[in-house]
């Protein structure tokens, strides 16, 4: 048998799909294969107790993304003093943060493609980023310097998600949906929280009265209170606020979470030394990182199975579909306290703080519903049924929702339920006809990164120039083109049918007559 080779079908052992295990040469007629637990793309399996726990643990890392999400909507007008701005100006600070998403979900998806074996270290270090430049957020009194720690939270944010949606998955495979609603549901109880959070410690409500200015007939402008811009001018106006603590809370709470994946990341390289294929009679080996080539990587054929064409096009379709996800979401929420209290509804900063907090909460309910319901419903089916009631609801408040307060808030609560699920249900329904490995997900954050770009910069430029109404006809535009994209997809999806989940088992058996040893290549 010296120099011969020959195929092995091996059994499947570990709980893993398409593992091949280690095999150690007894004698001439017989060879033993030892467990192993790595999956198909060579990344180790665990047991599922310690799934159902590392998933419990993003979902309360993910409960501080919601309040990053949500906190900067929620201290909007105190920012804007901070820096002494205008909307429209802090809507360009904005676009830094939502501009750097698409190079922070590029990066992610390369690390993660290359890299997969380290991603609870890659999810620590962006953790830790994120967490350190939101708590500086409130003492940045300039203009320039709140825009550049924006940036910093873009490119930390967006490389962050896409690592655990990429983990998420990495982790349930086939049974992904359910886990990837209830890690979102993370985000939008946050998002809950952040309101709460921020309430007491917002700057008192002021009027014309309060400042030299011109008056305002809203119950709060920022244009009656005169501020010195960028730390110049001659006004001197204590802006009352202490919003400094809750973002330090925030601060606090990611570098918790950075922590608990850095021992996930220690017990994971443990881990790799115990599974390590060892050769009768040679020494054990270091861990051998597992790598794609960089070529594959960026290539659409890698989420297809090979199909290039296919690929590249949903690739194109899921970035313009994210891209209308995110501007549903953001053209709203990041607006939502001026255009309560500067239009229509007339309400107060309390009042208008308890409505995002309504908003964030329903926002929540709706991600945790859909967790449940995805176990029992097929994922197309709960796709269509959020798309259409976001749609119907959007056009709701755009046309009606500044009416009457207690339409408003009726309204912005459906609004938030149905619209919150439509993220991991777009990623769950591209699961059934795609590998969603970490290029893809960039494509996905990329997305995410230009919808708020422009819901972000249009949506404080329309508010300044043309009036509260103009961010909730805004959301209304992102809606339509939200089921546009998907009937698209749909169509594109139908003709190439569902990925085959078929797995190719070709191990190589070299067996050496004179090392008396067996390697499986």
């Amino acid at each position: 048998m010296s120099g011969m080779k020959q195929d092995l079908t091996p059994k499947l052992l570990g709980g893993g799909t398409g593992n091949y295990g280690a095999f150690i040469k007894e004698s001439d007629d017989s060879i033993q294969q030892l467990p192993s637990n790595k999956s198909d793309d060579g990344v180790l399996e665990d047991s599922k107790i310690f799934k159902i726990f590392k998933t419990g643990i993003m979902v309360f890392t993910w409960t501080f993304i919601g309040i990053f999400t949500a906190i900067i909507g929620a201290t909007l007008i105190d920012l804007t003093e901070i820096a002494g701005c205008s909307y429209a100006q802090i809507g360009q600070a904005l676009t830094g943060l939502h501009l750097a998403m698409p190079v922070g979900s590029i990066g992610g998806g390369i690390l993660c493609g290359r890299y997969p074996d380290h991603l609870d270290f890659f999810i620590t270090v962006f953790l830790s980023s994120l967490a350190l430049s939101s708590a500086a957020l409130p003492w940045c009194s300039h203009l320039w310097l709140m825009a550049s720690v924006m940036v910093v939270q873009g490119l930390s944010r967006s490389a962050l998600t896409c690592c655990g949606n990429v983990m998420m998955i990495q982790i349930w495979r086939e049974k992904t949906a359910a886990p990837l609603h209830a890690m979102h549901f993370g985000t939008g109880f946050g998002s809950f929280l952040a309101p709460l959070l921020v309430s007491p410690f917002l700057s008192p409500q002021r009027n014309s009265s309060d400042s030299n200015a011109t008056s305002s007939p809203s119950a709060y402008s920022l244009s009656s209170v005169t501020l010195p811009a960028n730390g110049t001018g001659n006004a001197t106006v204590d802006t009352g606020t202490h919003i400094y603590i809750p973002y330090g809370i925030e601060g606090g709470y990611g570098v918790i979470c950075a922590c608990l994946f850095f021992m996930f990341y220690l017990r994971h390289r443990k881990k790799l030394q115990w599974n390590q294929p060892q050769v009768l009679g040679q020494p054990s080996r270091t861990p051998r990182e597992t790598r794609t080539s960089f070529r594959n990587i960026i290539s659409p054929a890698g989420c297809a199975r090979g199909n290039f064409a296919f690929g590249l096009q949903m690739a194109c379709l899921l970035f313009l579909f994210y891209c209308c996800v995110i501007g549903v979401i953001v053209s709203y929420s990041t607006y939502l306290l001026p255009v309560t209290i500067e239009g229509h509804a007339n309400l107060s900063k309390k009042e208008a703080t308890f409505l995002m907090s309504a908003y964030w909460g329903s926002f929540a309910a709706g991600r945790f519903v859909s967790a449940f319901v995805a176990k029992f419903v097929q994922i197309h089916i709960m796709f269509v049924i959020e798309m259409l009631a976001t749609l119907g609801t959007a056009a709701v408040l755009a046309f009606w929702g500044l009416t009457n307060s207690l339409f408003l808030w009726i309204s912005t609560c459906a609004f938030a339920f149905f619209c919150a699920p439509v993220f991991p249900s777009g990623v769950a329904w591209a699961n059934v006809y795609l590998d969603v490995n970490g290029p893809l997900m960039s494509v996905f954050q990329s997305g995410v990164g230009v919808g708020a770009f422009v819901a972000g910069i249009y949506g404080g430029y329309g508010l300044q120039e043309y009036g509260p109404n103009f961010p909730l006809y805004l959301n209304f535009s992102f809606a339509i083109g939200l089921v546009t994209m998907y009937v698209i997809m749909q169509i594109v999806a139908s003709c190439h049918g569902r990925k085959q989940m078929v797995q190719i088992y070709e191990p190589i058996q070299d067996i050496s007559a004179d090392s008396g040893s067996v390697i499986i290549n």
